[in-house]
């Protein structure tokens, strides 16, 4: 679950961006500055709770770990429209149960006439099948 919370953030953040138009695997070279401890206790927690953990890690003097990451090790796949809508892209981010998702071929047509950028985990390089 760790890894898909580092995973979101790092598509969302920093690669989905920077992609070509069209749909392609991708392996992420380095992980995002918005991928450390403290940024996801203030994103996935209240803000009461991600305050009460900073209060408490800074009285004992330590922070939260960065997230590991290995560069190389995760794999994703994007789909950029060609061209950015007036309004800014949309976003979906797909995990899908399986080991592998491809992007069905007529879904491309609507997200380039709506402007929206997809994601999709697909399995680790690393992981063996």
């Amino acid at each position: 679950m760790r890894s898909v919370f580092t995973l979101l953030f790092l598509v969302a953040f920093g690669a989905a961006a920077a992609q070509p138009a069209g749909g392609s695997r991708q392996s992420l070279a380095q992980a995002s500055p918005r991928a450390t401890g403290e940024e996801f206790s203030r994103r996935l927690l209240s803000p009461i709770a991600a305050d009460d953990i900073a209060r408490f890690l800074a009285s004992e003097g330590r922070s939260l770990a960065p997230e590991p990451f290995e560069p190389g090790s995760e794999a994703i796949d994007v789909f950029v429209p060609a061209q950015m809508p007036v309004a800014g892209f949309g976003l979906i981010v797909f995990v899908p149960a399986g080991d592998d998702f491809f992007l069905p071929r007529d879904w491309k047509a609507s997200l380039e006439r709506r402007g929206i950028v997809f994601v999709s985990c697909a399995m680790p390089a690393t992981t063996p099948t």
